[in-house]
């Protein structure tokens, strides 16, 4: 039986080799599997990460071109929008005839002789509420023109006419805009 035990202890020792050369190989190959996983899924992103940095490069020239193609359209809705907005504040405010009069008239040196046209409804304020704004600027006639829209007003003198229309000063303000932009497309 010496000789069994003899056997016995060396296949123990054998099949214990085996489990740690299979643990070792195992962790091994595990080891080896996480370092080539992490290394895939590095590559793979960094890909990714260069597609998405690439589609945001062309979603911003996109976006260029979109405001650069659209900037017309914005602009006559903005315009569109602040002519709206003014012609409801003037209906609400009444004074703001006044005022654009006030500064119509204060870049007046001759005042004599002048002619105001005024939207009905302007004029009727005007006049009503109003004479003794008239009174300050001497001989000053002043009509009714339903071509004009409310806030606004067309001054005549002996030197020409002041159009102070508020549509009319829209049209200015986006014509220069209008110009603006003709140079920097130019550029």
């Amino acid at each position: 039986m010496d000789i069994g035990f003899e056997i016995e202890e060396p296949e123990k020792q054998i099949e214990e080799r085996i489990k740690i050369a299979a643990r070792e190989a195992y962790d091994r190959g595990f080891s080896k599997g996480v370092i080539e996983g992490t290394d895939r899924e590095k590559r793979e992103l960094a890909l990714a990460a260069e597609s998405v940095a690439k589609l945001i490069r062309e979603l911003k020239v996109l976006k260029q071109e979109f405001l650069e193609g659209s900037e017309k359209e914005i602009i006559d809705l903005v315009f569109s929008i602040a002519g709206s907005v003014i012609h409801k504040e003037v209906s609400a405010d009444r004074e703001v005839v006044l005022s654009v009069l006030k500064d119509a008239m204060r870049n007046m040196q001759d005042r004599d002789g002048v002619s105001i046209r005024l939207n009905p409804e302007d004029h009727r304020y005007i006049t009503e509420a109003k004479l003794d704004f008239l009174d300050s600027y001497g001989d000053i006639s002043i009509e009714k023109d339903e071509k004009i829209g409310q806030g606004g007003a067309v001054i005549e003198t002996h030197w020409g006419t002041v159009d102070a229309r508020l549509d009319q000063q829209l049209d200015k303000i986006r014509g220069q805009m209008s110009e603006v932009r003709s140079r920097k497309v130019r550029r």
